[in-house]
């Protein structure tokens, strides 16, 4: 699964999504839920440019936890994807 977040407004990011099958959730929904995790350059409007990525793709923020380590922008995100 990709929300083709490699690029976000010029920083190359690493990510990872969990998918619902990774974690042992029994959701019957086309996708279910997700665990994003985020790591790169930290710069102005990039968590704007996340949660539209996530919308883009009919995904819902359920939760997050972002903050900056070791002076790179660091992120969680729990998903929800139609």
């Amino acid at each position: 699964f990709s929300l083709g977040l490699g690029q976000i407004n010029g920083a190359g990011f690493f990510f990872d999504v969990l998918g619902s099958d990774d974690y042992g959730s029994t959701s019957n929904d086309s996708f279910g839920r997700a665990v994003l995790t985020l790591i790169g350059r930290d710069q102005p409007g990039l968590v704007r440019a996340v949660a539209a990525a996530i919308a883009g793709h009919g995904g819902n923020c359920l939760e997050s936890r972002m903050c900056r380590l070791g002076g790179e922008f660091a992120g969680i995100v729990r998903l929800d994807i139609e």
